[in-house]
């Protein structure tokens, strides 16, 4: 259940972000029926789910392959964390400034 969530999830926000799909769609969506336009983002949302499935099938097979790798990446997650939360508060400086707040 928690890996169908999680494909899911990741499906989801696959979907919303803008890209050549959204210009495809807008282009059937303006220029051919609904029916048309309807097939064309049933065709985009399988091959997200089919990019995503491989996708997540052969990261499964790395990280069970090589368990460092699984440890290197956390460890580089944390660190892009911790220089994000770093930087973003003299981001917010900067606009303080420039505003005059």
């Amino acid at each position: 259940m928690a890996d169908f969530l999680l494909i899911f999830l990741i499906h989801l926000f696959a979907l919303l972000l803008p890209g050549p799909d959204f210009f495809i769609v807008s282009a059937y969506a303006l220029k051919a029926d609904f029916k048309k336009a309807f097939l064309v983002v049933c065709g985009i949302s399988l091959a997200v789910l089919i990019w995503i499935i491989l996708s997540l099938g052969g990261l499964k097979l790395v990280l069970e392959s090589f368990p460092l790798m699984k440890t290197l990446l956390t460890l580089l997650g944390i660190f892009l964390f911790v220089i994000s939360s770093l930087l973003a508060p003299k981001k917010f400086e900067k606009k303080k400034k420039i505003l005059g707040v």
